[in-house]
Parts: structure tokens; sequence; C-alpha cells
């Protein structure tokens, strides 16, 4: 009996720890690939499920780029993402959208505990050099030295 009861005990704890990790969780950052519902350009009110670079992170949302497994080459608005380091087991080429407004996902639509793993340094890179106008100059307003510091500790 008293076997059944330690058992019983652990188990609450385990769930109990996976609730508390998902409430938690790891807060994106940065430069990492992450699983989100990310919503639609033409209607933001409908997501999918896909992967996304997550470009700037604020109060309660992340700004990020979307990534794709449909073929986007010669496309000017996308590039060619390395699997490495994030989608070791698909075998699926991938793109990522550049220069277009980043989409605005709240944390909560994030899918998993962590990322999938960091963006390949040269597409972060093409990211930073390609982002639109009106991004560069609202993230400028809003204190874009401390981005740049917060970006450089975490990129290395």
């Amino acid at each position: 009996m008293a076997r059944r009861k330690n058992t019983f005990r652990v188990r609450v704890a385990a769930v109990l720890a996976a609730v508390a990790a998902k409430t938690i969780g790891a807060r994106p950052r940065p430069g990492e690939v992450w699983l989100a519902m990310v919503p639609l350009r033409e209607d933001p009110e409908q997501r999918l499920r896909h992967y996304c670079v997550v470009l700037e992170t604020g109060s309660g949302a992340a700004r990020v780029a979307q990534i794709t497994s449909k073929d986007k080459d010669g496309r000017r608005d996308h590039i060619r993402i390395p699997n490495h380091g994030w989608d070791e087991f698909s075998g699926r080429s991938h793109w990522v959208e550049i220069g277009r407004e980043p989409r605005v996902v709240p944390y909560r639509r994030f899918l998993k505990f962590r990322p999938q793993g960091p963006c390949p340094d040269a597409v972060w890179s093409e990211l930073q050099a390609r982002r639109p106008a009106a991004v560069r100059t609202a993230a400028a307003a809003a204190g874009a030295p401390l981005l740049k510091r917060i970006l450089r500790k975490y990129r290395g």
C-alpha cells in the first residue's frame, strides 16, 4: 500500500513538472529556430504550424520570419536555409522569408518547450541586413543599441 502511494506521488510530481515546464518554458530568443503557430499573411486570424526564425522579442510576443519547405528558388523574398542544427531528419530543403514584414507570434503560440536549434550564421546575417526599412526604423526608436548588445551577447 505504501509503495502504491509513493508511485502515485512520483507520477503526480512528474505531471506537475511537465505542466510547470509548459507554463514557464524557455522563452524564444533572437537567432533561434522554433516551431510555432504562425499567422497567415492573407488572414492573420488563421494560423499554420511552421518553423520560424525569431528576429525580435518583446513583451508577450516575438517577431519572426517564417520558414517553408515549398520550393522558393529564384524568388527575391526567400533564401535557402540549411537544415543543419535544427532539422536533421526531414531531408527536405527549406527557405526563409527575407526582406518582408516579420510576423507577430504570441509566446503561447510557440509549440515546443525549447528551440529546434540556432539559425545558421550566414542566414542570420542576411536576415539582419535585409530587414524592411520600417522594421529597422521601429527597432531604432525602441532602443536598438540595447538590442544590438543583446544580439551580440547571444550570437557570440
